[in-house]
This record gives structure tokens, sequence and C-alpha cells, in this order.
């Protein structure tokens, strides 16, 4: 743990970063990634693009979202509304296509 603190800290100061206050704001994103950005979405079909910090990749990211669809799944007899994101970003993309056989 704390060599990935070490790590973490001595990239902050390699990219002219100050920890005195804010750390996304610093970096200029609105929110990390594990933040779950795409619940800003308000309805089926919305897009947003957010400014992300990509936690895998240790980079600011434009991440476009879109919210494709809704699914109903049904866990231990309590129904359960879930949403279908999109993502694409430089680093990664979201669904893969998938064409029908038909």
């Amino acid at each position: 743990m704390k060599r990935i603190y070490l790590f973490l800290l001595a990239l902050f100061f390699s990219l002219g970063i100050l920890l005195s206050g804010d750390v996304f704001s610093a970096l200029k994103c609105e929110r990390a990634a594990a933040e779950y950005p795409e619940l800003a979405l308000r309805h089926e079909g919305d897009e947003a693009v957010f400014r992300v910090f990509d936690l895998e990749k240790l980079s600011v990211v434009d991440r476009k979202y879109r919210w494709l669809r809704s699914e109903e799944v049904t866990v231990n007899g309590k129904r359960i509304i879930c949403r279908v994101i999109d993502f694409q970003d430089p680093n990664k993309n979201g669904l893969p296509r998938v064409k029908s056989a038909h």
C-alpha cells in the first residue's frame, strides 16, 4: 500500500500538482470514473460527455456516455431496473457492437 501511495504522490508531483486541495479540480476533470458519472443521465437516449479521471490509466479523458435502454431483472423475487450504458473514450470502448444473425 505504501508503494502505491508513493507512486501516486510522485505522479501528481511530476504533473506539477500540489496535493493541498481538491485533486480532481487540479487535474481539471469533473469526476473520477469510479464515481459513476453516467448516473447524471436522466432519460433513456440521453448522451453526455464528462471529463473523468481514468483510474486504470491514471489519465484525464473526455468520456462520452449514452443511455441505451433500461432492462428489468428479478433477483430473489425482487424487481430491479438496470441501465444499459455505452461509453467511449480514447482508452477504451464500452459495449461491443453485436450484429443480429437475422
